[in-house]
């Protein structure tokens, strides 16, 4: 943006001081507008001592009609004048001019005058986070020096060794074994013993909460630090992941070819872009695989970085101009974890603990998953399923709200009968049909946990609706993400 120098630093103080005259619809709006590309054309004029600013912002629900046009005067000290062409831009405060003046912020932190003191430039804290280094159970923790040539092996805290195993089993079996010989007087004065050191194993007053799919006293170090035993003496479950089942039985993702109704050219940049995506067969089944700690796993962060993800095909398909500032946005998109985003990593292992007591199928862990006839596209599924007893394979999509009630959720509608369904036009029916026709599952279970009660809803693959979707993303890929790649 040139002339960017020409605009007093003052000017954007003075019109976020008008706090009173802007709404907090406007600021939401002006935003979204700013970091998702609406706003462009900008340019930039001195005449005299007043500096004029024109802009046209785009549209963001009827795409395909004329754009808005921004103007702004100001001087030294304040902006003389302000107008947009949209019904609300009279008196100078709609959310088109504050798009228009977080634009300029943006692309004033990004360019720095050489001028301007470090003091007054965007500092640390004010750009948004990447991926953070939390907190880790023990048996997590990987102990070594950080230097790649060394010999020997890293230390790995392990509370599933071999002899460990046997003491658990050992110890469970007497406790089963006092318990059944001496009934419940042992408890009875164990209860009666309150200095005693192990007195609260038998206190009822003790609160109990649900981590992971288990009973733990409140506060205790157990639903953290430990591992959770499904058979005493087997492997242990970590609690982000449950399979129920130790054994995983279920099959490789059939990863079936792709619809493919656009033909295209690329230059040679594009060509080695997409040859690097290519995959084989047996390595998008080993990434899978290697993938199934998900947001944990850093080669899941590295294999969905070059690749559009099923999170956002609703985006993609439902867009109908300005196709190069979407494609930017999504790569330029970074690793921030919202609260909504840290709520659901929490509750996602208690909700699907919750769907396998309500259905009785059993839940495995996934990865990402490429499939190798369209390596340029990739989904995350929460859980793989198989059905009770001898029953067919699916997916499973978890949603946790915070809601108190799923008829609160805005994504279901009511149906006639008095049921709720997933409204067909939202983004996460347009995510798990991705996840569908990328793996080649038939049906995938939504399963929305509430505060209070749930909703759960199988949604079968649609082939129609995946092939019109595959031949928007892939126009969308191959004419605008790849181009500016």
């Amino acid at each position: 943006m040139t002339g960017l120098s020409s605009i007093p630093i003052g000017i954007s103080d003075w019109f976020w001081s008008k706090s009173t005259d802007i709404s907090s619809r406007a600021r939401q709006k002006g935003l979204q507008y700013a970091v998702e590309g609406y706003i462009n054309n900008i340019t930039i004029s001195k005449d005299g001592n007043i500096t004029k600013i024109e802009a046209k912002v785009y549209r963001s629900q009827s795409k395909n009609d004329k754009p808005h046009d921004v103007f702004l005067r100001c001087n030294q000290d304040s902006l003389v004048d302000q107008s947009c062409s949209c019904t609300a831009g009279s008196p100078g405060y709609c959310s088109h001019v504050v798009g228009l003046m977080y634009t300029l912020d943006l692309e004033r932190a990004r360019n720095p005058r050489k001028d301007e003191s470090s003091t007054s430039q965007p500092q640390q804290w004010h750009r948004a986070r990447g991926k953070k280094i939390s907190g880790q159970p023990v048996f997590n923790l990987v102990v070594a020096k950080a230097k790649v040539s060394r010999k020997r092996k890293p230390v790995v805290c392990n509370y599933t060794h071999n002899n460990i195993d046997i003491a658990i089993a050992k110890i469970l079996r007497m406790c089963f074994y006092y318990r059944k010989v001496l009934g419940p007087e042992i408890y009875d004065l164990l209860r009666d013993m309150t200095d005693a050191p192990i007195s609260y194993l038998v206190d009822r007053t003790t609160p109990m909460v649900e981590v992971g799919g288990k009973i733990y006293a409140m506060g205790s170090g157990l639903s953290h630090q430990l591992p959770l035993f499904s058979n005493i003496g087997a492997s242990f479950v970590n609690p982000g992941v449950h399979p129920v089942s130790q054994s995983d039985d279920f099959p490789n993702f059939p990863l079936p070819p792709q619809p493919m109704n656009v033909c295209t050219v690329l230059d040679e940049q594009a060509t080695r872009h997409y040859t690097e995506l290519s995959i084989t067969m047996p390595d998008s089944i080993a990434l899978e695989h290697e993938t199934r700690e998900q947001n944990t796993n850093q080669l899941w962060f590295q294999a969905r970085s070059t690749r559009i993800t099923s999170t956002s095909f609703k985006r993609i398909c439902s867009r109908r101009a300005d196709q190069e500032s979407l494609a930017a946005n999504l790569k330029s998109a970074t690793k921030v974890q919202t609260k909504a985003m840290r709520r659901g990593v929490v509750l996602e292992p208690i909700a699907a603990t919750q769907y396998t007591k309500l259905t009785g199928n059993v839940v495995y862990p996934c990865g990402f998953v490429v499939n190798p006839h369209s390596p340029h596209l990739g989904t995350s599924p929460d859980r793989r399923v198989k059905e009770r007893g001898e029953g067919s394979y699916g997916l499973l999509e978890i949603k946790c709200p915070s809601r108190e009630s799923f008829v609160q959720c805005p994504y279901l509608s009511r149906q006639t009968d008095g049921s709720y369904k997933l409204k067909r036009s939202h983004e996460y029916f347009y995510q798990i049909m991705g996840q569908l026709g990328l793996t080649g599952m038939i049906w995938c279970d939504l399963f929305v946990k509430c505060e209070q009660d749930y909703h759960l809803e199988r949604i079968q693959f649609d082939v129609a609706k995946w092939e019109e979707m595959k031949t928007k993303l892939d126009v969308f890929y191959f004419d605008y993400y790849i181009a500016s790649t």
